[in-house]
């Protein structure tokens, strides 16, 4: 109760504090914190008046042990906090994921894969130091150290997976294959990179799904990425018309479209004819889009234009169809 009472009047005290600052962060960090502090001072009273009564040698370490637990608890609670409400904070500061963002995805990227890595080294850490206030793994560390070979082949092959993890984050973080807010195509599938972790990235999918993938086979899969260093792309479509078809008046016809389309910035605007069957010929029409978020609005917007420019012409002759020849008897003699 009277670390209960204690924690209430620090936090009112530093709300006050808070509210006279223009900044809103400090808000949220105090928000935070409230109870870990409270932790914090609980263990500090506890430890402070086991001091002042005569116990029992074994109450007195057990009361040791349990105020050591709560502070060691009580630190990294507080620290937690801090790494999660910093890294949202700098995040919120930071412009959104529009064309052109590379800097900002890129230190989203790192700071995801920084709030991973170090939450994972401050539990690792606080844990030994809590198991380390016992005798008895004490002296499984020292008889670990004595065999160091062999505890490390195990403990190697032990943490295999943990540190895999670990590297490959970080591998993200330093080389930059992908950043958060990437379009990418991933085994047949289109998406954004929405969060990076150290065991597993979430795609989300053109369709509203998130696909998770496990970052082992993350880096071991070749991938498509469209927003690598905010290239211009170019959004194409294939059609098949009729081979009578006269490809100039098509070809205006597309050019015409691009040139009103504001996804389309005018660099490469083309279509050509690819291939030819017995009924068909084969066009590919394509534009330069500068953004690859655009890039499939603009492929579908295309093809819509070029259909409806092909049924335009002449009353839809040039549409692909299927030619039936018909033998007569007499045509037949020799």
């Amino acid at each position: 109760m009277v670390a209960t009472l204690a924690a209430r009047g620090a936090v009112v005290a530093l709300n006050r504090l808070a509210h006279r600052a223009i900044a809103t962060w400090d808000d949220r960090v105090l928000l935070s914190e409230r109870r870990p502090v409270r932790l914090l001072l609980l263990a500090g009273l506890v430890e402070l008046g086991s001091t002042q009564l005569a116990l029992p040698a074994r109450a007195d370490q057990l009361i040791g042990h349990l105020a050591y637990t709560a502070l060691v608890v009580g630190v990294a609670w507080m620290l937690l906090g801090a790494i999660n409400t910093g890294s949202d904070v700098y995040q919120g500061s930071l412009p959104d994921d529009t064309v052109g963002e590379l800097r900002s995805r890129s230190i989203r990227t790192r700071l995801a894969v920084a709030r991973s890595v170090g939450s994972v080294l401050l539990l690792l850490a606080s844990a030994a130091v809590l198991l380390m206030q016992f005798e008895v793994v004490r002296s499984v560390g020292v008889s670990l150290l004595a065999s160091a070979g062999v505890a490390g082949v195990v403990l190697g092959f032990a943490a295999q997976k943990s540190l895999g993890g670990v590297i490959a984050g970080l591998q993200i973080s330093i080389a930059q294959p992908v950043r958060i807010g990437d379009l990418i195509f991933y085994e047949g599938e289109v998406g954004t990179i929405e969060e990076i972790n150290l065991t597993f990235v979430v795609i989300h999918l053109w369709d509203e799904r998130r696909l998770i993938v496990p970052i082992a086979k993350f880096l071991e899969t070749t991938l498509h990425n469209w927003s690598r260093g905010d290239k211009p792309l170019l959004a194409w479509v294939t059609l098949h018309a009729d081979p009578t078809l006269p490809v100039p008046a098509l070809r205006a016809a597309h050019v015409a479209y691009c040139q009103g389309d504001p996804r389309c910035d005018g660099r490469d605007v083309a279509l050509r004819v690819t291939d030819m069957t017995p009924d068909t010929i084969t066009l590919r029409a394509h534009a330069s889009c500068a953004s690859a978020v655009d890039v499939f609005e603009l492929r579908w917007a295309m093809r819509e234009a070029l259909v409806r420019a092909l049924a335009d012409l002449d009353g839809g002759s040039y549409l692909p169809r299927r030619r039936q020849v018909e033998f007569s008897s007499s045509s037949a003699e020799v």
